[in-house]
C-alpha cells in the first residue's frame, strides 16, 4: 500500500510517517517549500507521481492562539489547501481513500458530555472555523462526488513537536527552570477539562483508516469518527503532574496574555464508534506521556 501524508513534516505527520513505515507501508509526503497545498499544479503532479492508495490530509495551520491574530491567513491556508487536494485527486482519476484530519475544536462548547459525532458543529475560534471548513469540504466531496472520504476528529493529545500546546508550554518552562534559566511557570486558563491521548496512540488510530466505512450519500453520520482518550483531567491537574516530575521547586503565575478570547472549556469525547469498528484503544497512560514530554524538552536544551 502507498500512503501520502500532507504536512508530513508537521507535528502529527512526523509520527504518522514513522508509524506507517514501521509497519511496512510505503510513505511519501507533501510539505513546504517543495510543494504548497494551495498550488494545484504542484499537488496534482505529486499525486500523479506517487499514485497513493491512501491520503492522510494532516496539513494545516494549527495554532489556536495565533489564529486569533491571523484568522484570514489560517482560514485561507486550511480551507484552500483542502479544496486543492480534493480537486487534484478528482482530476487524477486515481480514487484514493482520503482521511481529512479535522478537530474536536469544531464542536465548540456543547452543553452536555461526552461529545459524540452526532453533535452539531459550532466552532468558537478562528482555527476551529477553518477546521470546520475542512471537515465540511470532506463531507461534501464524499457525498457530492462519491469520493472515498473519512473524517477524523481528534481530541486533545500530548505531542512534544507541538510547542504551542499548553502541556508543551509547561514542560518547556519546567526544563528551563531545572537548568536555572527561568524562575517560574506562567500559564493561562487551568480550569479547562480534557481527555488527553498520546500522539503515538493517535497515529496508531489513524493507521486504521483502511478498515473504516467512508462518507455515505445515504447517511449523514457515516464516515465521521472521534478519536481521543478516556480519562477526564483539567489542565491544572496536568500541570501538577508535570511539576511532580520536576527536579527543582516550581512556582507558577497566571499571565492574562495567555488567556484566549474564547476558550473551549470541556472536551470529553465519545469515541465508542471508532473503537467498536477498529478495536483501537489508547495504550499509553497520561503520566507516561507527560514524562516523555518533559524528557523531550530536557534533551532539547
Amino acid at each position: 500500500m502507498r500512503a501520502l501524508i500532507t504536512g508530513i513534516r508537521g507535528a502529527a505527520g512526523t509520527y504518522l510517517a514513522e508509524y506507517l513505515r514501521g509497519n511496512g507501508i510505503e510513505v511519501s509526503g507533501i510539505a513546504r517549500p517543495e510543494c504548497d497545498m494551495v498550488d494545484f499544479h504542484a499537488v496534482y503532479a505529486k499525486l500523479m507521481a506517487v499514485r497513493p492508495d491512501v491520503i492522510y490530509h494532516l496539513a494545516s495551520d494549527a495554532n489556536v492562539r495565533d489564529a486569533f491574530d491571523n484568522a484570514a491567513q489560517v482560514f485561507t491556508n486550511n480551507a484552500a489547501g483542502t479544496v486543492t487536494l480534493f480537486e487534484a485527486a478528482l482530476k487524477t482519476g486515481l480514487d484514493p481513500l482520503i482521511m481529512v484530519c479535522s478537530s474536536s475544536e469544531v464542536y465548540g462548547n456543547p452543553k452536555v458530555y461526552p461529545i459524540s459525532e452526532e453533535f452539531r458543529i459550532q466552532p468558537s475560534n478562528p482555527y476551529a472555523v477553518s477546521k470546520a471548513a475542512q471537515d465540511l469540504l470532506g463531507q461534501m466531496y464524499g457525498r457530492g462526488y462519491g469520493m472515498r472520504v473519512v473524517i477524523t476528529r481528534a481530541f486533545s493529545y500530548v505531542n512534544p513537536l507541538r510547542r504551542d500546546l499548553a502541556l508543551s508550554h509547561f514542560a518547556r518552562q519546567i526544563a528551563a527552570i531545572e537548568r536555572g534559566e527561568a524562575s517560574e511557570i506562567v500559564h493561562g486558563n487551568l480550569d479547562s477539562v480534557r481527555s488527553f491521548c498520546d500522539v503515538r496512540d493517535v497515529v496508531a488510530a489513524y493507521a486504521r483508516l483502511p478498515t473504516l466505512p467512508t462518507i455515505s450519500k445515504l447517511n449523514d453520520g457515516d464516515g465521521i469518527y472521534n478519536i481521543g482518550g478516556g480519562d477526564r483531567v483539567s489542565i491544572g491537574q496536568c500541570l501538577e503532574m508535570l511539576m511532580g516530575l520536576a527536579t527543582a521547586p516550581i512556582k507558577t503565575r497566571q499571565d492574562p496574555a495567555l488567556m484566549r478570547q474564547t476558550d473551549v472549556t470541556n472536551q470529553i469525547p465519545d469515541c465508542s464508534l471508532f473503537r467498536r469498528i477498529t478495536g483501537w484503544e489508547p495504550k499509553i497512560p497520561l503520566r507516561d506521556s507527560l514524562a516523555w514530554l518533559l524528557d523531550h524538552y530536557r534533551a532539547a536544551a
